[in-house]
């Protein structure tokens, strides 16, 4: 399905009535680029900080989360009990 024969049409003006056709015909690469372009300015816009390439960043990591095992365990354990009972 594409914007054009969507269920819900797109009201979008002359600008962007005449940038479909083009859009359309663009390799799925490109549209690819083109998403990418589009997110980016719109959260810059928004003023969201994205994930920039080689910066470091912290990552939650299960390793060495016993209480979380643990209440995973426990949850675990319920349902188990409760499915079986």
């Amino acid at each position: 399905m594409t914007l054009t024969d969507s269920p819900t049409p797109l009201n979008s003006g002359p600008i962007l009535n005449g940038l479909l056709p083009t859009v359309k015909t663009l390799s799925h690469v490109d549209k690819i680029r083109l998403m990418h372009f589009l997110m980016t300015d719109l959260v810059q816009r928004e003023g969201i900080n994205l994930i920039e390439p080689d910066e470091s960043y912290p990552i939650w990591t299960p390793l060495n989360a016993v209480e979380a095992a643990d209440t995973l365990l426990k949850a675990l354990t319920e349902e188990n009990q409760r499915t079986t009972a």
